[in-house]
């Protein structure tokens, strides 16, 4: 390893070291910009009726199970106690 860079080399050293400077920094845009027209998304109202229902189903499983096995462990019978 060189402490020390030729004089002849020193615009490619230069240079070297822009390039890691340029790789190591970050940099954030955060302008807005308006989409374009061609990018813009068209809502199907279908599509969403669809996942109001998916949505409406797994909420009445993730809800309705639990409350049926308590349900059916509140009738059983009890034994030995």
């Amino acid at each position: 390893m060189q402490t020390e860079v030729p004089a002849k080399a020193i615009v490619d050293y230069l240079k070297s070291v822009d390039d890691i400077a340029d790789n190591i920094q970050w940099q954030y845009d955060l302008t807005y910009e308006d989409p374009s027209p061609a990018k813009v998304k068209v809502s199907d109202p279908a599509m969403e009726q669809r996942q109001v229902i998916a949505s409406t189903f797994l909420l009445s499983l993730l809800v309705g199970v639990p409350l049926f096995i308590a349900y059916r462990r509140s009738k059983r019978p009890v034994f030995g106690g």
